[in-house]
């Protein structure tokens, strides 16, 4: 099978372009980064100020940001994002079935002393952020990002 020169440079053009538009869609597209990036933005940036730690009745489901920062609801519909040790980020990146287990000092208290359990490694807690969980919706649905939380089993 023979090319002429203009049939190669058709598919030598072809193939970069959707080398191109590929790597677009895998970054979120031009400039915007991954959908994991740009969700974990949106977290950081409706995020108030670090507490010392928070009293809930209980958690209800949480979301996975990125290797350093999880987010916890609980049963009254508050949001916290939970940053963690930096020495955690890949065994949270990749565990293939991350658990959320926390360990806590205190019944129905999140402190910075507490720990969050991924596979084998145990996760310090460095700062816990009460998030203004209405903004993030709604600036996430303008990007039609979905925003899925894992509920925790609470027969346990």
């Amino acid at each position: 099978m023979t090319f002429s020169t203009r049939q190669f440079v058709t598919a030598v053009a072809l193939i970069a372009s959707a080398a191109v538009l590929g790597g677009c869609a895998a970054s979120g597209g031009a400039g915007g980064g991954s959908e994991r990036d740009i969700v974990t933005t949106v977290y950081q940036e409706h995020a108030g100020s670090s507490r010392e730690r928070v009293v809930f009745p209980g958690l209800d489901g949480w979301r996975q940001l990125d290797g350093d920062n999880i987010v916890v609801r609980t049963r009254f519909n508050d949001y916290f994002l939970l940053t963690l040790e930096a020495a955690c980020a890949s065994d949270l990146m990749f565990s293939s079935s991350l658990q959320l287990a926390i360990a806590q000092q205190t019944r129905n208290t999140l402190s910075r002393f507490d720990t969050v359990r991924a596979g084998d490694s145990s996760c310090r807690i460095q700062y816990i952020r009460e998030v203004d969980h209405q903004a993030v919706a709604e600036e996430l649905a303008d990007r039609d990002i979905d925003e899925p939380f894992i509920r925790l089993n609470r027969d346990r």
